[in-house]
């Protein structure tokens, strides 16, 4: 709830101007709001663990490398946000979906968090996601998929990566 509140812009470390009657995001901000959510991931990594151990899988929306995008796009050390989430389960396949920010834009015209509404600020994180992937910086294949085209296209492109992937990491043939 904390993290939901935040992202709304319900909530945030403010710091006082002229008096106290202008308020603007202290410089702290960023850094609570990374904590609270590298929080949560550790909250989730026993049952992500206890599913990956039955041989499940498990599929994670915007896991680590969402934390870098964000954090730096407000001033974080790339460095450090790894650092705090290297303990957290590593992925076999991590897919970037490949997409024009108009696209993005017409696909969700409702813009639900105060990242979303800032489109300078997400045009930086799609230049830190941009050059995760063509740096990676941890274990796993790092993929880009092209994300143009129907569910259904998008969909078979990301499989066929999935499928890929199994076969190095499984040594099977599907």
């Amino acid at each position: 709830k904390a993290i939901r509140r935040h992202l709304l812009g319900e909530t945030m470390v403010a710091e006082g101007t002229n008096g106290a009657l202008d308020l603007i995001r202290a410089p702290e901000d960023a850094l609570i709001f990374q904590s609270m959510a590298t929080m949560d991931k550790y909250d989730a990594a026993d049952e992500i663990d206890a599913h990956l151990s039955k041989g499940h899988f498990v599929v994670c929306d915007r896991w680590k490398q969402s934390a870098v995008a964000y954090g730096c796009a407000d001033g974080l050390s790339a460095e450090w946000l790894w650092r705090v989430q290297r303990l957290l389960p590593q992925a076999d396949l991590n897919i970037l979906l490949d997409i024009a920010p108009e696209e993005a834009q017409r696909r969700r015209p409702v813009l639900r968090d105060r990242y979303e509404k800032d489109r300078e600020k997400q045009a930086i994180v799609a230049a830190n996601y941009a050059t995760m992937w063509t740096r990676p910086t941890g274990p796993g294949r790092w993929v880009k998929v092209d994300g143009n085209g129907t569910i259904e296209e998008v969909g078979d492109r990301i499989w066929a990566q999935v499928v890929d992937c199994y076969r190095l990491v499984a040594g099977v043939q599907l």
